[in-house]
């Protein structure tokens, strides 16, 4: 099950609009950018790759990362 954290702390689940997995367009509209994928234990965290040029506000959930974020487990993305 993936889950979109929003920068400001809502959470919602995130589930495949077309198809067995999250696309790519799917990750960029969540993100709100082209998308940057960071190895997790299980999984995957996919960010916006410019996110700090483009100075988006630090997320409350995991304050280590910009804007919105994708958590999502192996298996979960094309």
């Amino acid at each position: 099950m993936a889950w979109l954290v929003r920068w400001d702390g809502r959470v919602e689940e995130l589930r495949p609009s077309t198809g067995p997995h999250l696309s790519l367009e799917q990750l960029q509209t969540a993100v709100e950018g082209y998308i940057e994928g960071v190895r997790i234990k299980g999984g995957w965290i996919f960010c916006n790759e410019d996110g700090l040029r483009e100075q988006l506000p630090q997320n409350l959930v995991y304050p280590r990362f910009v804007g919105n974020i994708v958590l999502c487990q192996d298996g979960e993305v094309d």
